[in-house]
């Protein structure tokens, strides 16, 4: 998943590639397409387009190498523990927030099937997290915490 100003697909339009992901947009959105020549030809020929898309790239493989470790090296509750924290803090860490999306969105977010995400909700119960729907009550952030791990090498708050 990309937030705005975010670019998709930068890798594959740089090096005129086949595209290896896809996308869905989740909620109602603005898309700006620009035909992947004239990036090519800005990319060859405007220095500070270049970096921009320099910049773009490095930060979408962070991204998807701090994912990898996570779901390499955190099992499937601590990926849940860590995304509710985030959050939690992005809707102003009041430690009740609504998922924005369903929850079979939410596994292939985090990696896993729906049914693995489902037993991991339940897990969670007993750290104090409540879910009802779409509603989630975190009434112990310091136990959540404390499953979720969220401390490099696991984790990096920029990304």
């Amino acid at each position: 998943m990309i937030e705005p100003p975010h670019a998709f697909v930068v890798a594959a339009v740089i090096t005129n590639r086949f595209h290896l992901t896809s996308a869905r947009v989740l909620e109602p959105a603005e898309i700006l397409m620009i035909p992947a020549d004239c990036v090519r030809e800005a990319f060859d020929h405007d220095e500070l387009f270049s970096r921009k898309m320099a910049i773009e790239l490095a930060h979408s493989y962070r991204v998807v190498t701090s994912e990898l470790r996570r779901q390499t090296l955190l099992s499937a509750v601590e990926r849940l523990a860590n995304w509710m924290l985030d959050r939690d803090q992005e809707t102003g860490g009041r430690h009740h927030f609504a998922i924005p999306f369903d929850k079979r969105t939410l596994a292939a977010r985090l990696g896993m099937v729906p049914e693995v995400l489902s037993r991991g909700l339940a897990t969670l119960g007993k750290y104090d997290v409540h879910v009802r729907r779409a509603a989630v009550e975190i009434r112990d952030p310091a136990a959540l915490d404390r499953l979720a791990k969220p401390e490099p090498p696991f984790y990096d708050p920029k990304e």
